[in-house]
């Protein structure tokens, strides 16, 4: 199975990147999104699934298919057949999918190997109970194309196909920011949550971005997918994290800006994916400088304060709890002669939260010194 796959690239220190898949549409076109997802549903008890009260083919457009999947992976599961013919009158069939699940066959139907179309053609699926093993009650069945529109699409559950619905500490699902300067989610990008309630996808990124080889661009949630790997290999580079659930911490604490709904959510995941810059800094930026405060996140937590926020968030004095900017000891936002005199009390002996070489050691003339670049200025 693709989840072992994954877990076995996890192991060997590998992150994984997996498109979130172009399966979510617009709010308004019949056709336009790639998602199917309903209960068993047989109106007239003559085994074959009814998408409405009283169509039993569900029209779709040729393209690459997922297949059908359906809830039941018990030991006497349903047993579902799915065919897919040319015609509203189901007299032409193309293709069909009869893998025997009370033999033991995954809960899954797939027919891309023996299916062949044309750009634009319209197809319809049906679904046949073969044999109903310990019953249908609770059978969830979905039906996914990548990017071709399906009757009666939704949005919710899109984004839980294959590898895009990995549960592993270093897997990611990707979804698509597009346009790429833009903040809004690309209408097809696929939404979550999983099957099993976990919210999909991890994050989203640029994609439409330029390309040589793709005109006018390269676009979907597979353009997303290598913008972040590219943007986690920086991570890696600058010793920010060193092991695949690191990295997939890291990313989704410290390169995310939220969009949409607050906090994570189903549709852009954590948010949009943005690398801090410490280019417009007025001070030093050593390599592992997250917040771009002039101290390195290892040194910040050696100190104590937080190496994924530059500034007091309010301008309480000594409010350790707001503890931010290492050199910023009266939490004022500014360094000034006070924060120079908060050192004389504790020169010479030991202190973590003024020893701003994060040496260890007692408090001397480099803790000053190190006040020097960053006097007179504030933070932001």
């Amino acid at each position: 199975p693709i989840a072992t796959v994954i877990d076995n690239a996890v192991a060997n220190g590998i992150t994984w990147f997996n498109a979130a898949g172009n399966s979510a549409g617009g709010v308004s076109a019949a056709f336009e999104g790639s998602y199917w997802r309903g209960n068993w549903m047989d109106t007239n008890t003559n085994g074959w699934m009814n998408f409405s009260s009283t169509e039993e083919l569900l029209p779709f457009y040729c393209g690459f298919s997922n297949g059908v999947r359906w809830s039941d992976w018990s030991a006497s599961r349903t047993d579902y057949d799915v065919y897919v013919f040319d015609d509203a009158l189901a007299i032409s069939l193309k293709t069909s999918s009869l893998n025997d699940q009370g033999a033991g066959a995954d809960p899954l139907e797939m027919f891309n190997s023996t299916y062949s179309c044309s750009p634009g053609e319209l197809d319809y699926l049906a679904i046949n109970l073969y044999s109903a093993g310990g019953g249908t009650s609770g059978d969830v069945l979905e039906f996914m194309m990548n990017g071709t529109g399906i009757k009666y699409w939704q949005n919710a559950y899109s984004g839980s196909g294959p590898a895009s619905d990995t549960a592993s500490s270093g897997g990611l699902s990707i979804g698509a920011i597009d346009p790429p300067l833009g903040t809004t989610i690309a209408p097809y990008s696929a939404w979550g949550p999983t099957n099993d309630g976990r919210t999909k996808p991890d994050l989203s990124a640029a994609a439409c971005v330029d390309s040589f080889t793709v005109l006018p661009c390269m676009n979907g949630t597979s353009a997303a997918t290598p913008v972040t790997a590219g943007a986690a290999a920086l991570i890696l580079d600058a010793g920010l994290a060193t092991t695949p659930s690191q990295l997939k911490t890291y990313l989704l604490d410290n390169a995310t800006t939220d969009r949409g709904a607050a906090g994570a959510d189903n549709v852009y995941g954590e948010g949009e994916l943005i690398l801090i810059s410490c280019e417009a800094s007025p001070w030093f930026t050593p390599i592992g400088d997250v917040d771009c405060d002039g101290w390195t996140s290892g040194d910040e937590e050696t100190i104590g304060t937080d190496p994924n926020d530059p500034c007091a968030n309010t301008p309480a004095a000594n409010d350790e709890a707001d503890d931010r900017w290492p050199p910023d000891f009266d939490d004022n936002k500014t360094i000034n002669i006070v924060d120079v005199l908060k050192l004389k009390p504790v020169f010479g002996s030991p202190s973590t939260r003024h020893d701003l070489n994060a040496s260890g050691g007692n408090i001397n003339i480099v803790d000053v010194l190190k006040l020097k670049p960053v006097f007179g200025m504030s933070c932001v």
